[in-house]
Formats: C-alpha cells, sequence, structure tokens
C-alpha cells in the first residue's frame, strides 16, 4: 500500500475527525463568545505528496506505516478569535477537552510570535513558545495544538488546532501565497511582510486595548 493509497481509505475516518473537533470548538457553550469563526480542512492528496517528498529530501522517512505519527495536520482546524486576550479561554477550553479524556495531546501545545509582550502573555498561560532563535523567522502570531480524540488507537490520525486573532488571519493567508509551498528569498519581499506583520501586531495590541477600555467602561456604569 502506498502513502496516496492509505490516504485514500482513510478519508472516511479524516473527515469524522474534522467533523468532530470542528463542532466542539465552534458550538461549545464554553467558548462560543470568544470564537469569531472556524475553519477546517483535510490536506490535499496532492500537498500530502509534495510535503512527504520534502520531508524525505531533508532526512526524514515517512512511509505509508508511519504516515499518521509522523504527518500530524492531516486534518487541520482553525479557530479564529477577535481578541488576543482570548487565547486563554480557548486554551483552558482545550486543556478541558485534554482533561475530561474527550481529546489527548500529542505534542505540548506551543505558541508562535516574534511579539516579546505576547510571550510573556503566553508564559502566564501556561503555554510553551517556541525558542527565540526560532521565532525570528515567525512573522505571525498563532498557537498550535496536536490532538486525537481520545479513544483512537495509537495509529489513528492526528488533528492540528490552530488558534489565531482574525487580524493575524489575514497576514498568515498574504504570507501563505507567498512563501507556499515553496519559500520566496526574495529580500524585497521579505521586508515587505515584515513591514506588514509589524501593522498587524500593531493592530492586534491597539484591539486588546480597545476591549480594556471597553470593559472599564461597563464597569463605571
Amino acid at each position: 500500500m502506498t502513502i496516496e493509497d492509505k490516504f485514500e481509505k482513510n478519508r472516511p475516518t479524516l473527515e469524522w475527525l474534522r467533523t468532530i473537533v470542528h463542532g466542539e470548538l465552534s458550538t461549545s457553550p464554553a467558548i462560543v463568545e470568544f470564537v469569531h469563526s472556524v475553519k477546517s480542512r483535510i490536506k490535499s492528496k496532492d500537498h500530502l505528496v509534495e510535503k512527504v517528498e520534502r520531508k524525505n529530501g531533508g532526512g526524514r522517512n515517512i512511509t505509508e506505516e508511519n504516515l499518521f505519527s509522523e504527518v500530524t495536520d492531516l486534518v487541520g482546524v482553525r479557530v479564529l478569535i477577535l481578541f488576543p486576550q482570548h487565547f486563554k479561554n480557548i486554551h483552558a477550553f482545550i486543556k478541558y477537552m485534554v482533561e475530561s479524556k474527550k481529546w489527548k495531546f500529542i505534542e505540548d501545545p506551543i505558541a508562535y510570535t516574534w511579539d516579546d509582550d505576547l510571550r510573556k502573555f503566553f508564559d502566564s498561560v501556561g503555554i510553551k513558545n517556541t525558542e527565540p532563535k526560532d521565532s525570528k523567522e515567525t512573522l505571525y502570531t498563532s498557537v498550535h495544538y496536536v490532538i486525537k480524540i481520545d479513544n483512537n488507537e495509537d495509529d489513528a490520525p492526528c488533528c492540528e488546532i490552530q488558534v489565531r486573532t482574525l487580524l493575524e488571519e489575514v497576514f498568515g493567508e498574504i504570507d501563505h501565497k507567498i512563501n507556499y509551498p515553496k519559500r520566496c528569498d526574495d529580500d524585497v519581499m521579505r521586508n515587505l511582510l515584515k513591514t506588514l506583520s509589524k501593522h498587524v501586531a500593531s493592530g492586534v495590541k491597539l484591539s486588546e486595548t480597545i476591549l480594556m477600555h471597553k470593559d472599564h467602561i461597563e464597569r463605571m456604569e
């Protein structure tokens, strides 16, 4: 059986996993007020083949036998929030799902960001940050989780959950268009994306201040 064959054979399982995780994150009463929207997808076969070839060319050994343990983003769910303060609400919900044994972590949750203030915020919430040397190449802010449905067998596929603000999603879509599947090495493009990233970060911080001021106004009424 080839990697493509295993992928196609397990497509119903991947769709089931996508539906379950998407549904929990988009309709749960515990977080519905903090979620702007939820997107989900199953990786296309062409993108899977390209990724496996690229990873194997870099020294990995991804086969049909270890496909589900080596490629953890066959199912992807993205949660979009308006305000950075709400990262902690989504994180608390995902931890609850793990602690109640509905889901299980396959990897520790990790935050990708280049912003020092957000790094401190994620530390305070209990989310591990990437090392500074790695985050220099990260122009967006996003928290990533890799989970399985808890009672799944060891060889079951994983789901990657990404949480980011709506403003960061706009930047991420632009960056993805430029740098995926092949990274653009043009220095001018790199600097343009860095400039856009800084403007987005300023917008995220301003949105944080707006929400804090709204809360202050309501407390004073």
